[in-house]
């Protein structure tokens, strides 16, 4: 029907905006799916909705009583939350990267950052076998077909995964 992926479970019409972001390189990703605008604040309302603010993100109540309870006290019905640290901030900026311009660099990152990412290339030896990754001691370039295993490349660098290869234990997500 004319639909192109742009993302591992998104598809846009070449006159989209959406689309247009794809080919630009400027299209983004959050917790509603691919955009083709970018906030560094997106705040959930509703039941089980989740607010990314960069740096950390906040969980609402999960059931519709619960939820209404606190609105009703005038709380916020925040459940749960996460502050980022600097490394889940650093591996954060990487898997936008791969899932939204399809590579990802750190040739200019401090020391820190170049480790920790030489240290995840290893988990993608496979994954650079089967013809998904192009890797060099510095960057990742996912392959056309390599595209469609996005969310499965970017567990490489889940700080707590500790397998030695990503594509056996993640398969499933695909």
């Amino acid at each position: 029907a004319g639909y192109e992926p742009i993302g591992f479970d998104h598809f846009a019409l070449k006159e989209d905006s959406l689309y247009c972001a794809y080919e630009t390189g400027t299209m983004h990703r959050n917790f509603m799916g691919y955009t083709d605008l970018r906030t560094d604040f997106l705040i959930g309302l509703g039941v089980s909705s989740i607010s990314d603010i960069g740096s950390a993100f906040a969980q609402n109540a999960k059931s519709v009583e619960g939820y209404i309870e606190q609105v009703r006290k005038g709380v916020l019905p925040i459940v749960k939350g996460h502050l980022l640290d600097q490394t889940e901030l650093m591996i954060r900026g990487h898997i936008l990267n791969l899932t939204c311009q399809h590579e990802t660099f750190w040739g200019s990152a401090n020391g820190d950052e170049q480790s920790y990412m030489r240290n995840c290339l290893r988990k993608l030896e496979e994954a650079e076998e089967d013809g998904l990754i192009e890797r060099t001691y510095d960057r990742v370039k996912l392959t056309e077909t390599g595209r469609f295993f996005v969310r499965n490349i970017c567990a490489a660098f889940d700080k707590d995964y500790q397998g030695e290869t990503v594509i056996k234990k993640y398969s499933m997500g695909v």
